[in-house]
């Protein structure tokens, strides 16, 4: 593929998924537990298709999100967003949606009227202000109000609050989550039967941070009150965040740093987190200042500094982009300038065959540029599956006829002995 490019890993999608599907039923031990995917984050069709065939949920915001969910046959959805249509109500009451979240006394009165309207009862949650920031959420005093109205088309029964994007600051999750539990005691207090507290995400990708999710679900398990009976949990970019890569070259170099072929602080544009490196091996020189990569936007903000980057880089050098999974559809059409970018989605069996392709016909590239991905899907799979076999031998046989003359080829010499064992592996599995 011409760089820009993005690769997207569905078996990342599906140990991302089994991670947290492991812990929250292991650390909610004693609540039922449902996980609903934010569908705004990434609405890729083998990205929906992925998560719902595991068991996860939908979120939805917008009747384009209502519509995909049921195409790909998502058996549990929630309408969450701060502006819902009536027509989006409607649509969403009557194609079965679990549970409406409100977040003002005004919208409740607008899903009642609907509610009443079809002549079906309807499960409600709230969404709490946690903070003087927020500019959405119900405050105690609006909670309040809400607990207060009366009808018999609705059924308040959860709470809910989102924090944000990649959020870090325990002390900040611990202090909001305080607030959801008085918003949910006080609806309790005013004769609501509250059993469900839906913590949304705000989890950073677990690429980042391997340890975070466990710890706040220890967190939120320890207290939330016992009358709580259900979990919600809404992640968006910890499912698909650290799935996708995007790739670009180094096209000039200049005096004062390096250009690439798309905007250089492209991970700011998704909200992701920011993890940029130089992949080729470039020469031994050492740089004396920091390495500053130069997008192709016409702005002075476009250029990112790798402050650790010590090699000189050379036109054709590969940038990487990590955590690239989310947000797509909103910034695709900034990332390049000529095209749209090549965006590929690699799956366990079928997709592998193209690097297949292009080893036999001698293609280093995709040996040097595609390594994390390739050796990752690879090593995910059953060693004795016929492709996989196939594959394993066509790359280690072409790497051994190179001649491994200089240092650029010494990210071949890492691949030829990481399959050399897998190989012999192999021959012996053949032979048997």
């Amino acid at each position: 593929m011409k760089p820009p490019f993005l690769l997207f890993s569905i078996r990342k999608l599906e140990e991302n998924i089994v991670r947290i599907q492991n812990l929250s039923k292991a650390l909610f031990k004693d609540r039922n537990v449902n996980i609903f995917y934010a569908v705004k984050v990434n609405y890729s069709v083998p990205v929906l298709k992925t998560l719902f065939k595991n068991g996860i949920g939908a979120e939805i915001s917008r009747p384009k999100e209502l519509k995909m969910a049921l195409e790909h046959h998502s058996q549990n959805m929630i309408l969450n967003g701060h502006y819902k249509s009536d027509e989006l109500i409607y649509d969403s009451i009557q194609n079965g949606v679990k549970r409406i979240y409100v977040e003002s006394l005004s919208e409740l009165i607008r899903v009642n009227a609907v509610a009443k309207k079809v002549n079906k009862k309807v499960d409600v949650g709230v969404r709490i202000k946690v903070s003087e920031n927020n500019k959405v959420g119900a405050d105690l005093d609006e909670v309040n109000a809400i607990s207060k109205f009366q009808s018999e088309f609705l059924n308040i029964s959860a709470v809910h609050y989102h924090l944000g994007w990649n959020v870090r600051n325990m002390d900040f999750v611990l202090s909001s989550l305080e607030k959801l539990i008085q918003a949910a005691q006080l609806l309790k207090q005013n004769g609501r039967n509250i059993d469900t507290a839906n913590i949304g995400g705000s989890f950073v990708e677990f690429y980042e941070d391997q340890k975070q999710i466990y710890e706040r679900f220890v967190e939120y398990q320890k207290r939330i009150p016992d009358f709580i009976k259900n979990i919600e949990i809404e992640p968006g970019r910890y499912f698909v965040g650290d799935c996708g890569v995007l790739y670009a070259n180094v096209v000039e170099i200049r005096n004062l740093g390096s250009t690439i072929n798309t905007c250089a602080y492209g991970y700011k544009l998704t909200g992701g987190t920011p993890s940029v490196a130089l992949v080729s091996v470039g020469s031994r020189k050492d740089l004396r200042v920091p390495l500053v990569l130069f997008g192709h936007w016409a702005a002075e903000n476009d250029a990112i500094t790798l402050a650790n980057e010590t090699r000189v880089p050379r036109i054709g050098d590969f940038v990487r982009f990590r955590n690239y999974g989310a947000y797509l559809d909103t910034w695709f059409d900034q990332l390049s300038l000529d095209a749209d970018v090549n965006f590929e989605f690699i799956h366990p069996y079928d997709e592998l065959q193209k690097y297949l392709e292009a080893i036999q016909t001698g293609s280093s590239s995709i040996l040097r540029n595609h390594w994390d991905h390739l050796k990752d899907e690879l090593k995910s799979l059953p060693v004795k599956k016929g492709d996989l076999r196939l594959l394993l031998r066509s790359i280690t046989e072409w790497i051994e006829k190179q001649p491994f003359s200089s240092d650029e080829d010494l990210a071949l010499r890492l691949i030829y002995h990481d399959y050399s064992t897998l190989r012999r592996e192999i021959k012996t599995y053949q032979q048997s």
